[in-house]
C-alpha cells in the first residue's frame, strides 16, 4: 500500500489533481499533523499509514486546500499488497480536523479534487461526509 503527502499553497482555488508524496518523503511536520487527525476510535490517520505499511503496500499522502478556507486537507493514497482489489485501490480524505471525511475504492489515477469533495473515476461527485 502507498501513502502519499504533499503540499499544496492555498491561493482560493481548488486544485485540478492531488501532487502525490511517498510516505518517507513526508516532513516531519506533516507526520505530526496526521498524528491529531482520528480515524477510527482512538486509532489516528498516522497509525492507521504504519500499519497499512507492514500490509506491504506503498503509502502517498497529499495535503491541499480543497475548501478555498485556507485550512489544508488531507489525503492517503494507499497502493499494492492487501490495499487494491477488482474495484480499485484505497483513497481516504480527511477535512477539519478528521470531522469530515471521504473513503474511496477507485482506479486513483482518475480520481480528482473538486471543491468539498472528489470526482470519481466513472465522473460521480463524492463529498464529505460528516462523522457520526
Amino acid at each position: 500500500m502507498m501513502f502519499i503527502l504533499t503540499s499544496f499553497c492555498s491561493n482560493g482555488q481548488t486544485p485540478k489533481s492531488f501532487k502525490w508524496i511517498p510516505w518517507k518523503s513526508a516532513t516531519t511536520a506533516q507526520k505530526a499533523a496526521l498524528k491529531k487527525i482520528e480515524y477510527l476510535g482512538t486509532e489516528t490517520v498516522y497509525d492507521h499509514i504504519i500499519e497499512t505499511l507492514e500490509d506491504p503496500c506503498e503509502v502517498n499522502i497529499a495535503v491541499l486546500d480543497m475548501d478555498g478556507d485556507g485550512k489544508m486537507e488531507y489525503a492517503v493514497r494507499s497502493e499494492g499488497g492487501g490495499c487494491c482489489g477488482s474495484l480499485g485501490c484505497s483513497l481516504k480524505v480527511f477535512s477539519d480536523g478528521g470531522k469530515k471525511y471521504i473513503m474511496l475504492t477507485d482506479y486513483l489515477e482518475d480520481v480528482r479534487p473538486v471543491r468539498n469533495g472528489v470526482v470519481s473515476s466513472k465522473g460521480i461527485l463524492i463529498r464529505f461526509q460528516k462523522k457520526s
